[in-house]
């Protein structure tokens, strides 16, 4: 079954989709940044291909967009998000 069909969106994935709608940026473009800010480096193509699908498919949330999300939030939240110390202008859209 669909969460949306039933309304009941796994928290971490309403996050997910709320802090990548507040950073004016694309879901899997939310992935690339969490994933390079969470490991340092840039997420293969595979690796951000695989979380991705269970993402969209199956509402999983890995742990590094989890915290990514929860971070971007809680800064919005509190009045202190500054995108360009987040590092998004790669991944703004034009």
């Amino acid at each position: 079954m669909y969460p949306w069909a039933t309304n009941t969106i796994p928290a971490d994935y309403r996050d997910t989709l709320d802090a990548a709608s507040v950073l004016d940026i694309r879901e899997v473009d939310f992935f690339r940044l969490a994933f390079k800010r969470w490991h340092g480096r840039e997420a293969g193509d595979r690796v951000l291909e695989k979380a991705f699908a269970a993402y969209m498919f199956h509402q999983a949330v890995p742990p590094w967009v989890r915290h990514f999300s929860r971070e971007v939030l809680r800064r919005d939240r509190l009045g202190v998000l500054d995108l360009r110390a987040l590092g998004i202008e790669p991944y703004k859209r034009v």
